[in-house]
């Protein structure tokens, strides 16, 4: 990779974040704070310097997320994309699409999540990969699957035996011939990301990327977690 090549970061911020309760009644959850700062500041702080321009795609209380942030944030250009319904993280993956068609490769993430510098570079390091975490328990989760060059081969959803392995930390790097696949659309009706990647794995390589730090944020104790590991 060209160290002055340019990308762009797509952002997905667009969800209701139910499961953080009374935090998201009047904020959307991408905007909650940990150690004084917005989980969407953390993720731009984070971002390599070859990106310049960072797409959030937006929905509920989209407002809050523009105003909070502007057009410009860390000396990047911020863009919005609307998404209308909430259908899932493919789904607003193609919402943004009328922007990427030029580009070599993009990082995608989630809105709510705290990865690292280091992770983003390393997974811009491939055309197509996916950010990987090591858990001691895979029940009820999505089993990523890879082979000993590190290439992905599977992802079980719902994975029914409680044992260790990998699962997905919703980062990717992706080229826009994506968009010449379908999305992949699940049983809950959503259409999903990395399911969709998956797709396209007997034409490209899908790298896997283990994560050297991710958290989670799906409930109000991750907050907590997440302050105390970053006071570290």
């Amino acid at each position: 990779m060209e160290s002055n090549k340019k990308h762009k970061a797509i952002i997905l911020a667009a969800g209701k974040g139910t499961r953080m309760r009374e935090l998201s009644i009047d904020t959307p959850k991408p905007l909650l704070k940990v150690r004084g700062k917005t989980l969407l500041q953390h993720k731009i702080e984070m971002l390599p310097e070859s990106v310049d321009e960072v797409i959030i795609v937006v929905g509920y209380l989209k407002d809050k997320i523009t105003d909070e942030l502007g057009d410009m944030c860390e000396g990047r250009k911020i863009t919005y994309v609307m998404q209308d319904e909430l259908l899932g993280t493919a789904h607003s993956l193609w919402m943004a699409k009328d922007f990427l068609k030029n580009e070599e490769r993009f990082l995608v993430m989630m809105g709510d999540d705290l990865y690292s510098k280091r992770d983003m570079e390393e997974c811009l390091k491939y055309e197509y990969s996916i950010l990987v975490r090591d858990t001691d328990s895979l029940k009820d989760k999505a089993k990523v699957v890879f082979d000993e060059s590190g290439h992905i081969q599977d992802i079980i959803e719902k994975y029914q035996i409680d044992e260790s392995g990998f699962v997905c930390s919703g980062m990717y790097s992706i080229t826009p011939k994506i968009f010449d696949y379908e999305m992949i659309k699940l049983p809950n009706g959503e259409y999903g990301l990395p399911q969709t990647i998956l797709a396209m794995k007997n034409d490209v390589n899908i790298k896997a990327v283990e994560a050297s730090f991710w958290i989670q944020i799906t409930a109000p104790e991750d907050l907590v977690i997440a302050e105390n590991h970053l006071a570290l």
